[in-house]
């Protein structure tokens, strides 16, 4: 059970045990890690956004990785968009992808080895979650499957508490409006894909995956 709210959301916890949550978690210092490079182009911040975009991939769950890698891409090129230095940014972004790459190099190159062993596994279609499993954004029971609002765990597990819930409305109301329009189109993002909104779901389908959902 997920008692702790803030700190601690229902994937990582509802996954304990498997590598999606150990991909997962590195999302923010990927998106941070953008943001830093950037607003300071140091050599610092630039092995700190190597590290970021590498530790996904190390965790070993090709298909989260790929996802937090292209939410952190997505953001750099919105960043990239709005910055007054367009012009050197892109080249501090790109060498931090060439070090990570080299930095998770060690787990690239077997995974692609074993994806191109998977064969039927990965034409496996996993089907999206019906609208009435978005309860369980309030729900924290993870005792059994399904819990006691009738949720699938730990396939629907999302809760991330009410606090963050309310600070998120609270978010619009912030000065800096693009982090406000990157983060919650993110999100739109993200539930589309899950609860089968289209064409996102089919973009999704088309990106790697493995047998986990």
């Amino acid at each position: 059970r997920n008692v702790t709210g803030v700190q601690t959301c229902a994937l990582p916890i509802s996954w304990q045990g498997q590598s999606l949550g150990d991909a997962a978690v590195w999302l923010p210092l990927i998106l941070y890690s953008v943001v830093r490079l950037e607003r300071q182009r140091t050599r610092f911040s630039l092995a700190l956004a190597a590290i970021a975009f590498a530790m996904p991939v190390l965790a070993g769950h090709p298909e989260t990785a790929a996802h937090v890698t292209l939410s952190g891409v997505l953001l750099a090129a919105y960043t990239w968009a709005g910055s007054e230095h367009r012009r050197s940014f892109p080249m501090w972004f790109a060498g931090a992808g060439f070090l990570a790459m080299g930095l998770a190099a060690i787990q690239i190159l077997p995974t692609l080895q074993w994806i191109g062993q998977m064969n039927d596994a990965l034409k496996f279609d996993w089907p999206p979650l019906p609208w009435h499993q978005g309860l369980s954004w309030v729900s924290r029971d993870m005792l059994r499957s399904p819990n006691s609002a009738g949720l699938m765990v730990p396939e629907a597990a999302s809760y991330v508490g009410m606090i963050t819930l309310l600070a998120a409305s609270l978010a619009p109301f912030h000065k800096p409006k693009k982090p406000v329009f990157v983060f919650s189109g993110l999100a739109l993002l993200g539930l589309g894909v899950v609860y089968g909104v289209q064409p996102l779901l089919w973009i999704a389908k088309h990106t790697p995956r493995s047998e986990e959902h």
